[in-house]
């Protein structure tokens, strides 16, 4: 479920990006199993996620912008965001 967080998840439903990371990461996690883990969030917990998760999220984008060759095909989505 981290996984899915870090890369984007803002849902159950989300959970499927995990799939094409299978041999990396191992089966995905059921729904009924996110659902539990979920609930056992509280909203001080559901708020450091998303901090934890905007905070690495903008350090990931300053690497990118800070690379010498840069990736050009990312210029756009700089601009953007």
């Amino acid at each position: 479920m981290a996984a899915a967080i870090a890369l984007g998840a803002t849902s159950m439903s989300d959970i499927s990006v995990l799939v094409q990371l299978a041999p990396v990461l191992g089966a995905a996690s059921s729904g009924s199993t996110v659902r539990r883990a979920l609930g056992l969030a509280d909203t001080r917990t559901l708020a450091r996620i998303a901090q934890a998760r905007a905070r690495i999220r903008a350090h990931v984008w300053k690497l990118i912008e800070d690379t010498p060759s840069g990736f050009p095909w990312l210029h756009r989505a700089l601009s953007v965001r």
